[in-house]
């Protein structure tokens, strides 16, 4: 693989990430009155990203942590029984699945497809 082809790979990754996780953690930053544009540009990150800007957002509470583990160990057993069923084989499409829909569950839970940002 080519310089051209990993700059045009980095490229579309991060033309994925940055509306998707950008206002996924824009959304965030305006519930607790965050930096809004701090938080839209670490979408750039992707799931990391998001992991910063909940860590520097939100107050942890074991209720919280919890139910994250929760949705881990949900999406972990939910993931393996689609494999082992035949629907989705271990390779590109369960990685991109896991990748936009199965870590905004584990860390945003019922949130998980809400952009819109809270009034000031």
């Amino acid at each position: 693989m080519g310089p051209f082809q990993i700059l045009l790979l980095l490229f579309f990754c991060f033309a994925l990430n940055l509306p998707f996780y950008g206002l996924q953690n824009r959304n965030i930053a305006s519930n607790s009155n965050g930096n809004i544009k701090t938080a839209f540009w670490l979408g750039l990150m992707g799931p990391m990203g998001m992991l910063i800007c909940l860590i520097q957002n939100i107050k942890p509470t074991w209720r919280k942590i919890l139910f994250g583990f929760g949705r881990f160990f949900l999406w972990a057993i939910g993931s393996q029984i689609i494999v082992e069923l035949g629907l989705f084989s271990q390779g590109f499409v369960n990685a991109f699945i896991l990748y936009f829909f199965g870590f905004p569950f584990i860390m945003r839970g019922k949130n998980i497809y809400r952009f819109k940002v809270k009034k000031q």
